[in-house]
């Protein structure tokens, strides 16, 4: 009876053993058998050692040539273009203060720069413009962008968002900060608030927060990826939540922290999303796994050097830009996939 029972498994450990022998011998390319923790090469820059004006690096962007622009809050602004730092504060320029929260670029080539006293814009040619709100006493911008119809959405603290069209700035309702602004494939704009996510599709608002999976809260973070998702931070939320088709969901990072201060999210060119903490380090996600760097587990040269993380961007070639809260900012070039 032993060995009838045994025979009638072999089949079973047939099929087995064949699989496990294709397994092994499936061609692996470099990439496959690298840690991309030290597979990349990490560089970072802070006031020392090149020309970043400081090292609390609120923002970030890049521009339509491909010019990396870094937002440092009491030291102004700078420009980096192939090595080369230029730098942009009150005394040379009409950024309107050296506490420079936000940024962003547009197709036309200006530079929209949000500051703890109103927007200033230089365009193309080099001329600046700016504004404040006559009506307010501080006007401290926290995000900036320029959506597809060409109108520019400001969000500041604790004053609502402005709307800029056709430059006549409408004001909405105070009594809340936004954080963040996205727009998807469709054209609704999304916008990360101290009242939790907004949402516009042309003709009317919604509040989602609350709603559906996704808690109350202030959400600080936005980002729509490369397939119509929307990824959400909510501050203080063990999670981060993801929007799509079927719904909300929340991922746990795996931070080891009960309530996350999630303030930037981006997609890299693999279709992995990174994530900027505060306390919790720098997280990518790979859509299974999130992959955490800290300064616990520092990558070459003693990297990453900071656990708060304030903004992320990805450049032209790819290359993926963390800026810290207090130590400048870092370079990552990713593997090759």
């Amino acid at each position: 009876m032993e060995k009838n029972r045994w025979i009638s498994y072999l089949p079973i450990l047939t099929v087995i053993s064949l699989f496990l022998i294709y397994l092994s011998s499936c061609e692996r390319t470099d990439y496959d058998l690298v840690d991309p923790e030290t597979a990349g090469v990490w560089t970072q820059f802070t006031s020392t050692n090149s020309g970043l004006p400081g090292n609390e690096v609120w923002d970030m962007e890049v521009d339509i040539t491909g010019n990396i622009w870094v937002t440092c809050y009491g030291s102004g602004l700078a420009k980096y273009s192939n090595g080369t730092w230029t730098k942009f504060n009150t005394s040379n320029s009409a950024i309107l203060s050296n506490n420079v929260t936000a940024i962003e670029s547009t197709s036309d080539g200006k530079i929209i720069v949000g500051t703890s006293n109103g927007v200033a814009i230089l365009n193309s040619s080099g001329q600046w413009s700016s504004y404040k709100d006559p009506l307010v006493t501080t006007m401290e911008v926290y995000s900036v962008r320029m959506i597809s119809d060409g109108s520019l959405w400001v969000g500041t603290y604790n004053e609502g968002f402005y709307i800029n069209e056709a430059t006549v700035y409408s004001h909405s309702p105070s009594g809340f900060t936004v954080f963040s602004f996205e727009e998807d494939m469709s054209g609704n704009v999304w916008m990360g608030t101290s009242n939790g996510l907004l949402k516009w599709d042309g003709i009317s608002w919604t509040n989602i927060s609350n709603t559906a999976g996704l808690p109350a809260g202030s959400v600080t973070s936005l980002c729509v990826d490369r397939k119509n998702r929307l990824w959400i931070g909510v501050l203080d939320a063990d999670k981060v939540f993801l929007l799509d088709n079927t719904g909300i969901h929340g991922i746990s990072l795996m931070t080891g922290l009960s309530k996350n201060e999630i303030w930037d999210i981006c997609e890299d060119k693999n279709g992995d999303i990174w994530f900027a903490t505060y306390g919790g380090g720098l997280i990518r996600y790979d859509g299974v796994v999130p992959h955490s760097y800290k300064t616990y587990n520092a990558i070459t040269s003693g990297l990453f050097a900071e656990d708060e993380v304030n903004c992320i961007i990805k450049d032209n070639d790819g290359n993926m830009w963390f800026g810290l809260t207090t130590k400048g900012l870092v370079k990552y070039t990713l593997p090759l996939y």
